[in-house]
């Protein structure tokens, strides 16, 4: 799929389980090892749980400024099942880093349409790297949701970037806040 600027990126049908926390795709952060109480480092989490979208490698570099918006089509068996959308920038090597976040409380039951908004950004993808996105159902990084048990699945959707027609040569003059 492609995720050039103005145009949005296919998401990838798949199951996203509802029976599992998701600690992101790398788990706690390495304070928590250390920190006073713990004796030995706490056993590993799951992190990745979900339905995962890839982009192909961009071409050019894209300037995402604004906020990320996934329309996902969802087949739920139960109502009260939470769509969590994680963005990452996925470089050449695979290392990624993540870049924003957003959650929907799906309240409805049987195929549906819900749009996961996520939180603003101002983040430059480099030609090369890829766009990834994770729905799941829980970050338990960010926040832990209740859990139905009950698989979600993912029919489809589309990803849109709010990236910038031109490259940001100047900014606005800034000052304190009022």
């Amino acid at each position: 799929p492609s995720a050039c600027p103005g145009k949005a990126l296919r998401l990838r049908a798949g199951p996203r389980l509802g029976r599992a926390p998701n600690f992101r795709a790398t788990g706690l952060p390495p304070a928590v090892g250390g920190s006073v109480g713990l004796e030995k480092s706490p056993p590993p989490l799951p992190t990745g749980v979900g339905s995962w979208t890839f982009s192909k490698p961009l071409t050019q570099p894209m300037h995402v400024a604004g906020q990320a918006t996934a329309k996902v089509h969802l087949r739920s068996v139960v109502a009260q099942t939470t769509l969590v959308a994680l963005l990452y920038d996925v470089a050449p090597n695979g290392n990624a880093k993540f870049v924003a976040r957003g959650a929907h409380l799906n309240r409805t039951r049987g195929n549906g349409v819900v749009t996961v908004t996520l939180y603003p950004n101002d983040w430059v993808f480099d030609a090369g790297h890829r766009v990834g996105l994770l729905l799941a159902g829980s970050d338990g990084v960010w926040m832990q949701t209740g859990v139905t048990g009950t698989p979600v699945h993912v029919i489809g959707g589309t990803l849109t970037l709010p990236a910038l027609s031109r490259p940001r040569t100047t900014f606005l003059p800034g000052g304190p806040y009022p």
